[in-house]
């Protein structure tokens, strides 16, 4: 009978670890691109909903109050889109601003006035809204799980990115066309890993660098383990930088080049005040070795892949010249339906209406490629409401997570400020794309964001503060 009590146990405090991990790889696996109508949505979006009944039903009241916070921002964008998606009298819907064309194809139908909603295009909107459900349910599911689990998840979360890149690497030396390309509308010839886009593989794969550092930094029994440990997320850190040289995107570039930096900065010796890690000899051979084997890996990537990356930066792009030449008109849009915008989602529709046409092409616009001003653009003032609480949350979060155990900070911090790092890396790619509206990428966000709630939760201080903080918080938490 004990035996079967601690089997039972031990499946009741495993099993919800399980569950989270078996919806990330599912999101990686069948979430990879931002459009409706990809047919692998068909299972996800069920088994998201599925994952969000099961967290609600098997959650403590303990578990949602952890994460109130981050559950509210969550919910605020999906509020808006709910709202937005709620039919209004003609005598309100018609005195909205831009809507004077739209109001005109009711007369010359022959038809009354409906009633509609604020969004112009609403399956879209709702396509938007079922997309958001994503994050919200890894937030809810990381919630049951203890320390050590959500510890456990940053393993897992690497392993997945390395699985995208390796996947990229075959679609780079491999057929434009070749069977590893899951997606029909892709970046073909670019290596794309488990995504439709290549910019969204490079966000990934920046985001390992500091992924990397933070697995690094654990502490471990051993000076062997740490070793081992070192050695193996450094050889992992020099594979990245063929496979974002591979990917042909130019933002990835600086993104791996910002995601180098901060792992650097996160890094810190998993046996601080235990032992040495090895002598300065050593470690100085052992840096040449990287720096040569980066070298040549590089090498290797240009000629069996022809860097496209390193093409398209020499070359000509109409495609990169197009985003700049949309900004102008994608502002103007945004002062003639501001403050209430356009609807999530609606901005391929709705751009149609407003194409300069000096920019007429046989190119399809799906995204401004600047998910800021999208953003305004689709959710009006609430957008830019949802938007500063978003960055009030990270930026009051981030400055707590600077000043606390500065020395050699805990795991719950060391592994806030990879949440608050992964944040900061998928903000700066929304400026040039939209990495958030795609699934497996939210997915990221959402766990970054419990990584980064589970920090400090109080300011600091003043100097006495802080040491105080420093001896209330045990060193391994």
């Amino acid at each position: 009978m004990t035996v079967r009590a601690n089997v039972s146990r031990h499946f009741h405090a495993s099993y919800p670890f399980w569950v989270t991990v078996f919806f990330l790889a599912a999101v990686f696996l069948m979430g990879g691109g931002s459009r409706g109508d990809i047919q692998s949505l068909v299972i996800l979006r069920p088994l998201t909903a599925l994952c969000i009944g099961i967290s609600l039903l098997s959650m403590t009241k303990e578990q949602l109050a952890a994460i109130r916070v981050p559950l509210l921002l969550a919910l605020l964008l999906p509020l808006v889109m709910v709202i937005q998606l709620i039919p209004l009298p003609p005598a309100i819907w018609t005195k909205l601003p831009g809507r004077e064309l739209y109001a005109m194809a009711a007369p010359l139908a022959g038809i009354e006035q409906p009633w509609r909603p604020i969004s112009l295009v609403p399956y879209r909107t709702w396509n938007s809204l079922f997309a958001w459900l994503v994050p919200i349910a890894m937030l809810l599911l990381v919630a049951r799980l203890d320390r050590e689990q959500r510890f456990a998840l940053l393993p897992i979360l690497i392993g997945l990115g390395f699985i995208s890149g390796i996947v990229g690497l075959a679609q780079a030396i491999g057929p434009s066309n070749g069977p590893f390309y899951f997606y029909e509308i892709t970046n073909n010839g670019s290596a794309v890993g488990l995504f439709s886009n290549r910019n969204h593989q490079a966000a990934l794969l920046a985001c390992l660098f500091p992924m990397l550092a933070v697995y690094a930094s654990i502490d471990h029994p051993s000076v062997s383990r740490v070793r081992l440990t070192t050695l193996l997320c450094g050889a992992a850190a020099t594979f990245i930088l063929p496979l974002l040289l591979v990917t042909g995107s130019r933002a990835g570039l600086v993104l791996g080049m910002i995601g180098l930096v901060a792992g650097a900065l996160l890094y810190g010796n998993p046996m601080h005040g235990v032992g040495r890690l090895g002598s300065r000899r050593s470690w100085n051979g052992w840096l040449f070795i990287a720096g040569a084997a980066i070298v040549l890996l590089i090498g290797v990537t240009v000629m069996a892949s022809r860097a496209t990356s390193l093409q398209r930066l020499l070359a000509s792009d109409e495609t990169e010249e197009l985003r700049i030449q949309l900004l102008a008109p994608i502002w103007e849009m945004i002062k003639v339906y501001f403050p209430v915008g356009i609807g999530f989602g609606a901005f391929p529709d709705v751009y149609k209406v407003h194409e300069p046409f000096e920019l007429l092409s046989t190119q399809y616009v799906n995204h401004a490629h600047n998910d800021l001003l999208e953003f305004i653009l689709e959710g009006g003032l609430p957008s830019i409401f949802v938007l500063l609480t978003g960055i009030a949350f990270w930026s009051a979060g981030a400055y707590q997570l600077r000043l606390v155990n500065g020395g050699h900070p805990t795991r719950t911090v060391l592994f806030a400020r990879l949440g608050a790092t992964i944040i900061l890396i998928l903000g700066l790619a929304s400026i040039v794309d939209y990495p958030l509206r795609v699934p497996s990428i939210s997915a990221v966000f959402g766990l970054s964001m419990i990584w980064m709630s589970f920090g400090p939760k109080h300011p600091i201080r003043g100097g006495a503060a802080l040491r105080m903080t420093k001896c209330s918080v045990d060193s391994r938490a």
